[in-house]
């Protein structure tokens, strides 16, 4: 099989109740990029990007994001993927994607699953999300069935006909030869 380059693509550019309320009103990611300051000589910080501070939540954003993918090479996006003990976030940039048939990109998901804290700034304490991964058969079914929906796409990726899944810190799954199991039975129903 062929190589594929996939780019790791990052929603954290569009404002959601949980940043407003940790970070500040209508905090998103280009709040850190605009705070950049140089690092050393020569150091051009911080940098407008070419399309200006766009909005992730904009359906035409992805289009266009993924349009300038393909005329550059990359074969897909792996979206990374917020999910929390049965509550998605930042979920907008990879429906919106979905839901426009004519993007012709590749695609799969990054589970980023772990906890979400305030602790890249030294507030380990101060919890956004709690990522817990427990034993509840319900969530996670929960889960698969919001998947399962992406993975029936002709534009995700897969090997030998099963979808790429892959998950950021596996180690804190600690009954994930359950949850797996739970998972591929029913993907076979």
């Amino acid at each position: 099989m062929p190589s594929k380059l996939f780019c790791f693509y990052f929603p954290q550019f569009y404002s959601i109740p949980a940043n407003n309320k940790y970070w500040g009103e209508g905090f998103t990611d280009w709040d850190n990029v605009k705070s950049c300051s140089p690092q050393f000589p020569g150091h051009r910080q911080p940098r407008i990007p070419l399309d200006g501070y766009y909005d992730q939540s904009s359906p035409s954003v992805i289009k266009n994001q993924a349009r300038l993918a393909g005329e550059y090479g990359v074969d897909g996006f792996a979206f990374y993927h917020y999910w929390f003990d049965g509550e998605l976030v930042l979920g907008k940039p990879v429906q919106n994607f979905l839901n426009d048939t004519s993007i012709e990109l590749k695609f799969c998901f990054t589970w980023a699953n772990e906890t979400w804290s305030k602790r890249w700034v030294g507030e380990d304490s101060t919890v956004i999300y709690q990522q817990n991964h427990g034993d509840d058969k319900a969530e996670w079914k929960k889960h698969f069935e919001y998947l399962v929906n992406f993975f029936k796409d002709s534009r995700y990726e897969t090997v030998n006909g099963k979808p790429i899944f892959n998950i950021y810190n596996p180690h804190l799954i600690k009954n994930s030869a359950d949850l797996f199991s739970f998972w591929d039975q029913l993907a076979i129903e």
